[in-house]
């Protein structure tokens, strides 16, 4: 009986091997390899916007099932961790790729000396940005790969990559035949595909039916709109998934990937929400899919990170709550006409996701079939139509207002350098008093002698030792977000002021204002939205208790690529180390 059980079972294990190697080996072969697969590699899986709070929720929800076993076993622990200012995507990839964020001051800014608006969802700015950012440190994705992240870290390949877009794309590497080996030899994956996205289509069709006779957060009826949903929350997330896959089987020596479906519908309906939770229980299933490919049939022996960027608040739009936006209330406080370019901006619809589809589908175009090659050319138009293009701030005006959720920096353009506290009161008497006086408003920041300056609504001007007792009573790490704030506002990039939106607002703890029209914001300070996760499998006996900031977490991944073995595979530096399972975080899933 033995004997014939270790012969089914070594028969399981030839056909199993076959099937991957039929499935994954044909992709595998059109492109480069790796290079030589010595020590140990590491896949990172980026749940966008989750904070570690809403991940134990999810947890007891019984949304992210797969992680939730990986918690109770032993096998993984998850520790919350700072990421500090600005809360945003951009901002913490920078410092976790290259070891600085001091060049990302928020998603949204603006440039005085060249009269440039940048915005990090657009590939242009986000490839000169990471050309800086080189200068800095080196990048974590040496010879590896990105997938749907704002920069690639010097990786080999990328996809969905703001700051790569067009030039070391999956998609372009196995040319023509992606879409066929990926239908021919994932049948599963295909029906899988089609079904989800059916499903996504009709599910967002028919309450947006339903919206017209009962209110509810989705918008009215649109035949296109639901299609959105499904290009960002079905297709790409699924090729991401089969790049990653196909990637692990050949043995890159790092991966990084980010899901940022979660984010977008908490931005949409909140951080809490059921709509939003649903994205995690997709993106649980894909990071389960991850792991058995790196358990089983991995090139390399690889580690896998599970992590958050930044987390969430619920949060009141400013306008909406005071009834005039933060440019209009500058210009009321001021004693002439101003004019002021502020761009609103809503969560109304995914369109994320036609810009970067639409530039890696020209990353492929003219290497397809005639008839394939038109159809790519027509979608690419349609993408790029329906893509949001903001606004490029060529034009001067008096003051430029650009928002990050609660975080905005407000320039004022008389003169291209910035401004400081005194020569802002000279300008504008009383405006930082009055500012910071508003019931939306949580500080005014600006510099002073080289140093972080603050206005409260308690009045007047104070150091950050200043601080009146009690105006940040509500937030955890002072002594850090005060030390994050006076980094940021004396950075290059941020405005002559820069604003908080107020936290605590109405007496909520986790309630802020927000510049943007949302109804999660992050960004800012407040709520849970500096303090996301980290989740560690494959390295059950190191302890990530020692891990605190984004710097920490590049120090990790930075030891992948250190020569010897002395940091592998469960010591690392300044990083103690405990039995598997003995952490106190490692349970809290049960």
């Amino acid at each position: 009986m033995n004997a014939f059980l270790r012969r089914f079972l070594d028969l399981w294990q030839s056909l199993a091997r076959w099937y991957y190697g039929w499935r994954y080996g044909a992709v595998a072969k059109r492109m480069a390899s790796p290079g030589a697969k010595v020590g140990r590699g590491f896949v990172v899986v980026q749940i966008d916007g989750l904070s570690h709070a809403c991940l134990l929720d999810a947890v007891v929800k019984g949304y992210v099932p797969y992680i939730a076993s990986l918690l109770r076993s032993g096998q993984a622990e998850a520790v919350r961790w700072f990421c500090g200012l600005p809360s945003t995507t951009p901002a913490v990839q920078a410092e976790i790729m290259f070891g600085t964020k001091s060049l990302v001051p928020g998603f949204r800014w603006y440039e005085k000396r060249t009269r440039q608006a940048v915005v990090c969802k657009l590939p242009g700015p986000m490839h000169v940005l990471q050309e800086q950012l080189r200068l800095h440190g080196q990048g974590i994705l040496a010879g590896g790969a990105s997938y749907a992240n704002v920069f690639d870290a010097g990786a080999a390949s990328s996809l969905f990559t703001l700051s790569a877009v067009g030039r070391s794309s999956f998609l372009q590497r196995i040319a023509g035949l992606w879409v066929f080996l990926l239908l021919l030899f994932s049948p599963v994956r295909s029906a899988r595909i089609l079904l989800l996205a059916l499903w996504t289509y009709l599910s967002v069709l028919w309450r947006r039916v339903l919206a017209y006779f009962f209110p509810s957060k989705f918008g009215r009826l649109s035949l296109l709109a639901p299609f959105w949903h499904v290009l960002a929350d079905v297709i790409v997330r699924e090729i991401e998934t089969f790049s990653v896959l196909v990637d692990i089987y050949r043995g890159v020596p790092a991966i990084y990937v980010n899901y940022n479906s979660y984010d977008e519908w908490a931005h949409l309906f909140g951080q809490s929400d059921k709509y939003a939770y649903r994205m995690l229980r997709r993106i649980d299933s894909q990071i389960q899919q991850i792991d058995r490919m790196r358990r089983r049939w991995a090139g390399r022996e690889y580690d896998l990170y599970i992590l958050s960027d930044h987390g969430m608040a619920d949060c009141v739009p400013f306008e909406r709550a005071f009834g005039i936006s933060l440019g209009q209330l500058i210009g009321s406080r001021l004693q002439w006409p101003i004019t002021t370019d502020e761009t609103q901006v809503g969560a109304a619809d995914f369109r994320g996701a036609p810009v970067l589809l639409a530039d890696e589908v020209a990353a492929v175009s003219g290497r397809l079939p005639r008839l394939l090659d038109m159809g790519a050319k027509l979608l690419r138009r349609v993408l790029l139509r329906r893509a949001e293009h903001e606004p490029s701030s060529s034009r001067r005006t008096d003051v430029v207002v650009r928002n990050s959720g609660p975080l905005s920096h407000v320039y004022f353009t008389a003169t291209d350098a910035q401004l400081t506290a005194a020569e802002l009161e000279a300008m504008f008497p009383g405006l930082l008093a009055s500012l910071a006086a508003h019931p939306g408003i949580g500080l005014v920041a600006t510099r002073h002698a080289g140093k972080l300056q603050l206005y409260t609504r308690q009045g007047g001007a104070c150091t950050a030792k200043e601080l009146p007792h009690g105006m940040l009573e509500a937030l955890p790490d002072q002594e850090e977000l005060l030390a994050e704030l006076e980094r940021l506002v004396l950075s290059p990039n941020s405005g002559d002021l820069v604003v908080m939106g107020r936290w605590g607002l109405w007496g909520q703890d986790g309630l802020v204002v927000s510049f943007e029209r949302q109804r999660a914001t992050h960004g800012g300070v407040g709520g849970e939205q500096c303090y996301p996760f980290l989740l560690c499998v494959g390295l059950p006996a190191a302890s990530l208790s020692a891990v605190r900031t984004a710097a920490d977490i590049r120090q990790l991944l930075l030891a992948y690529s250190a020569e010897g073995e002395e940091h592998l595979p469960g010591v690392w530096p300044g990083v103690a180390t405990q039995p598997s399972g003995s952490s106190e975080v490692a349970r809290r899933g049960d």
